[in-house]
């Protein structure tokens, strides 16, 4: 594989991942992870400074360290996109709460990109709905495990 085609199938992919996301690739001897001479990616959902999870792979062809990449972010995409909409929803029910409106900026101060609220803002504005509308809330008292019991 060539640098171009390398380089255009990085931007590609990181496309695919989100709005935020950054892809980096390296080139090592190996030695950490006990293995000969390869090259790795890692891929940050929400950038490098994002909070979230992280994925890395390994390969000793560039070829099949994309194939492995794809397959990496296969296997957890729904699980981190979920979790992303969640805390966007979370923050516009407290925002919501607070101010009597959520706007995009008050969701920028907080932290969260403005290219990922226009793309992930509707689902987040909905899930914020749904479990808004699970009321009443309380705070039960969970079980404690080394209690003595009555009776």
């Amino acid at each position: 594989m060539e640098a171009k085609e390398l380089s255009q199938a990085l931007i590609a992919f990181r496309k695919e991942i989100g709005p935020t996301a950054e892809i980096l690739c390296s080139v090592s001897d190996g030695r950490w992870m006990g293995v000969n001479e390869c090259v790795g990616i890692s891929i940050y959902p929400d950038g490098m400074l994002g909070k979230a999870v992280h994925l890395s792979v390994n390969s000793e062809t560039f070829e099949d360290l994309l194939v492995k990449a794809r397959a990496a972010w296969d296997a957890r995409k729904g699980e981190i996109l979920a979790a992303k909409i969640k805390k966007i929803a979370l923050a516009v029910i407290r925002l919501t709460f607070e101010r009597g409106e959520c706007t995009d900026m008050d969701l920028a101060v907080e932290g969260f990109a403005h290219a990922d609220v226009s793309t992930y803002g509707a689902e987040a504005v909905k899930l914020a709905n749904t479990m808004a509308g699970n009321r009443p809330f309380a705070i039960v008292k969970a079980p404690q495990p080394n209690a003595k019991q009555e009776g």
